[in-house]
């Protein structure tokens, strides 16, 4: 009976330390790097055809873990994304606009694919970076147009 109750004891008092958490707790928000931020797309690495060098693509992450939107040259998307812990990525483009652009590319149709592919990101001062699978090896890089 004593060693029950010194067990307890022991128990009580680590758990109101912090020593094992609170399990009651609720789990604490993601925060959002990319929040409110949009990016012009800059360069490519290993895609099929290069975007035109005139021909405007841009991301907008509107919503943390919700919203984003962007450009496929005079073409609007629209979709969601989330962001998750140590640079994961998840786009998901749900819309586009088919406004018939005067000069349509090859890269127009896979520049949406290439945003859902992505896994990674990397963000650093005025720069992000898109990366996909190894296997797929397709890179975005991006430029910064608004905080």
């Amino acid at each position: 009976m004593t060693c029950r109750l010194l067990f307890a004891s022991a128990l009580l008092t680590i758990t109101g330390c912090g020593l094992l958490g609170d399990k009651g707790a609720p789990a604490p928000e993601p925060s959002s790097y990319l929040e409110g931020t949009e990016w012009r797309l800059a360069s490519t690495e290993g895609v099929g055809a290069p975007p035109p060098t005139e021909a405007r693509y841009a991301i907008h992450f509107i919503e943390a873990g919700a919203v984003a939107a962007g450009r496929i040259q005079c073409n609007g998307w629209g979709g969601s994304y989330s962001e998750y812990v140590g640079g994961r990525i998840s786009i998901d483009v749900q819309a586009i606009e088919l406004a018939g652009c005067p000069n349509p590319a090859p890269f127009d149709d896979e520049y949406p694919d290439i945003l859902e592919a992505a896994q990674h990101y990397e963000l650093e001062d005025s720069t992000l970076v898109l990366h996909t699978d190894a296997e797929r090896g397709q890179v975005l890089h991006f430029v910064r147009i608004r905080p």
